[in-house]
């Protein structure tokens, strides 16, 4: 882990389908992984050599009034990585399953190496892509869920913040 929190807290991903028994960083930064099965190592953003589908969605938001409407209309999620995917963001009122759809496409970005250069002229990167979009959403409701969905594919991605830009309307 990186750090705490300020409330003094770790971050944590639930991984409720795989059986995921324990986890172990090593010094050089190797994420060692215990299963049922036996041990595996974390190296290559895939599942087994394939690509799986990442998921976050919030929870029910009220903005500190349950009793009101909301009107979503902005959504800006902070990116790093997805490099070359199409990240989805989606919401819904009132806990409906029908959500809206919003499709994001990353740019591309190859980091250089050193010593490597085309024409004599190095370029070089800052390292991992970060992309912050706005999404403009539609609809209103009592509350709102957040969520964003994309395919790994070999690249890292890392959600550091999304932030909800809502109206707070008439008592429902």
């Amino acid at each position: 882990m990186k750090g705490r929190l300020e409330n003094g807290a770790y971050r944590t991903t639930r991984w409720t389908s795989v059986g995921h028994k324990s986890f172990a960083r090593d010094k050089d930064g190797t994420l060692y992984i215990g299963t049922t099965d036996g041990l595996g190592k974390y190296d290559s953003f895939l599942d087994n050599a394939s690509v799986y589908r990442f998921r976050y969605f919030s929870p029910a938001l009220t903005f500190g009034d349950p009793s009101k409407t909301k009107i979503v209309k902005k959504i800006k999620p902070t990116l790093i990585g997805a490099n070359e995917e199409t990240v989805f963001v989606k919401w819904a009122y009132d806990f409906k399953t029908n959500f809206k759809n919003y499709e994001i496409s990353v740019g591309n970005q190859v980091p250089a190496y050193f010593g490597v250069s085309e024409y004599t002229v190095g370029t070089f990167t800052g390292g991992v892509l970060t992309t912050k979009p706005t999404v403009n959403a539609t609809g209103s409701g009592g509350v709102v869920t957040i969520g964003l969905e994309t395919d790994i594919n070999g690249s890292q991605l890392s959600i550091q913040e999304i932030n909800v830009l809502a109206l707070v309307g008439k008592t429902v």
